[in-house]
């Protein structure tokens, strides 16, 4: 594409020879921004995907694009680093306007939309992420269910002490094991220790505070197990072009459905007490097991 426009090839385009002479081309894509609510209605955009390789080497042109490109004066090339206003949401406006202006056919780059691009695979693991995130209540609820069976004030706060030391001494081994083993092993272990955890927490073995914290101690165990593992998988799934994409989308439904499950958790101590809300949450992580041998791949 470089080559075809007039332009010197260059290993990084976005970012080299920007301050040079000869121009730089690079993709506006919408990992960046989306397309600007301005994008004029009359202009005609075709999904020509190609991309210039790093070591030089092009890839073949699309016959249209390529007829487009031969057919007069190489046109004015409008991109992420085209610095043509500082006014946000003009963008496209104004390269209509300067290529009308003076007469030359333009081409704005831009790129397909990034979710669409993000595999099955990787979707596979956002939604086993959601499900066990609606299993598993926030730490704010063993605070309360804490509070409730008569820890003291000056002892609540060893529960995040508690559940953070577990999850940290947890994590490194888990991942060792992880990259030795694969990760359903290690994953399906951590939605077991999440019921044994919801089971303690609730009460319904005769165990008293000792219960409570040996569920706290293995609630933080099953972030141990499972945390790392869920980001290693969104991390093999995704394009590298787009991981940072497929991050933010994950940490997006992860946060909304921590939203969603705390509010009907919410509800559901007032309506059923804490102690069937728990159990109720170790069921729902029995059944991430299913979901997790469908979905995950070693």
């Amino acid at each position: 594409m470089r080559t075809r426009l007039g332009l010197p090839r260059s290993a990084n385009p976005l970012f080299e020879g920007q301050f040079s002479p000869f121009g730089t081309l690079a993709l506006y894509s919408p990992v960046f921004g989306s397309l600007q609510p301005d994008f004029p209605p009359d202009c005609a955009m075709t999904g020509c995907c190609f991309y210039d390789r790093r070591r030089g080497a092009t890839e073949r042109l699309p016959d249209d694009l390529a007829a487009f490109l031969d057919a007069g004066p190489p046109p004015l090339v409008f991109t992420l680093g085209s610095a043509l206003t500082l006014e946000p949401g003009r963008f496209y406006d104004v390269a209509i306007k300067v290529a009308r202006g003076l007469g030359r056919r333009a081409v704005l780059l831009v790129g397909p939309d990034a979710a669409r691009r993000l595999p099955a695979a990787y979707w596979e693991v956002v939604a086993l992420a959601a499900l066990f995130t609606v299993a598993r209540l926030t730490e704010a609820f063993l605070v309360l269910r804490g509070d409730q069976i008569g820890v003291s004030v000056a002892w609540i706060a060893l529960v995040t002490l508690v559940l953070s030391l577990a999850y940290a001494l947890s994590a490194y081994p888990v991942g060792v094991a992880a990259a030795r083993w694969g990760r359903k092993r290690p994953f399906g272990l951590g939605l077991a220790v999440l019921a044994v955890s919801m089971l303690l927490l609730s009460g319904m073995l005769p165990l008293g505070l000792a219960g409570f914290w040996i569920g706290v101690a293995l609630w933080g165990l099953h972030m141990g197990l499972t945390q790392g593992l869920l980001s290693a998988a969104v991390a093999e799934t995704a394009p590298t072009a787009l991981r940072g994409t497929a991050f933010g989308l994950y940490h997006l439904t992860i946060g909304l459905m921590q939203l969603l499950a705390a509010i009907g958790a919410g509800w559901l101590w007032q309506a059923i007490g804490s102690g069937p809300l728990f159990a109720l949450g170790g069921a729902l992580a029995l059944l991430c097991l299913p979901v997790l041998w469908l979905l995950i791949r070693e």
